[in-house]
């Protein structure tokens, strides 16, 4: 592994702005619906995946001949202060298949007391349209990476520089 490898990650964020570099961070990981768990009488919602390591990526470092190398790293994240989950679009009885955690986003306004429980959503958007959205009573959330990285010749690619087929 090239000495140019970032150290693990371990990150809190109690607002938008600490949530929105999480996002960033966790884009394209890797889990399994089995890698989740809501535990209410914590009101907590823990999960754990392969995280792409965007913040190691860099073109060149760490090729070889055969192409780029990249890295994922195992880590796990939790939400505290969670009121209730739901989900939509995931196969809750697959739990090993794969998914890959697009973005989390945030609904409602945390720094409003008045509006009280119920008024702000922590969602966790997935490929291909599944959603997991958190009912939460404030934004408290942590990442640590768990483990040494790993190397892999996949970088995640969206195609979004690729137009889109005319579909008439």
């Amino acid at each position: 592994m090239s000495g140019k490898i970032a150290k693990p990650l371990k990150l809190t964020a109690m607002d938008r702005e600490g949530l929105g570099i999480f996002s960033a961070c966790v884009q394209d990981s890797l889990t399994r619906i089995g890698e989740m768990t809501w535990r209410p009488k914590e009101r907590r919602f823990v999960l754990t995946a392969n995280r792409y390591m965007w913040e190691v990526d860099g073109g060149s470092a760490g090729a070889d001949s055969d192409g780029d190398l990249h890295y994922r790293i195992r880590t796990g994240m939790h939400f505290n202060d969670v009121l209730g989950v739901q989900s939509q679009g995931l196969m809750r009885e697959n739990l090993d298949g794969l998914i890959s955690l697009m973005a989390i986003e945030v609904e409602g306004d945390e720094n409003d007391p008045g509006l009280g429980a119920g008024n702000l959503f922590v969602t966790l958007v997935f490929a291909a349209g599944g959603r997991i959205r958190l009912e939460v009573e404030c934004i408290d959330c942590v990442l640590s990476d768990m483990d040494n990285p790993w190397t892999t010749r996949a970088k995640p690619d969206h195609e979004l520089d690729k137009p889109v087929p005319n579909q008439q």
